[in-house]
């Protein structure tokens, strides 16, 4: 079985607040939403190092917005 890392995490006020509008709006719970956070971030940046752009689209494919990761 894999080991677990534990982790504490200082937020600031305002993350803390997006962190909890998480909880509540997917049902998950704090720690699946911080995975779920550095899995999407670990996505965004493999995909600016490969040189390739990520886009935000409406369901019926228009008004495409590129996503930019600014680290």
């Amino acid at each position: 079985m894999t080991q677990r890392k534990k982790i504490s995490l200082n937020l600031a006020p305002p993350v803390e607040d997006m962190l909890d509008e998480l909880v509540t709006s997917t049902r998950l719970r704090q720690t699946d939403v911080i995975q779920d956070a550095i899995k999407l971030l670990h996505y965004m940046h493999g995909e600016k190092a490969a040189g390739r752009k990520v886009y935000s689209i409406e369901l019926d494919g228009t008004e495409p917005r590129e996503l930019v990761l600014v680290i």
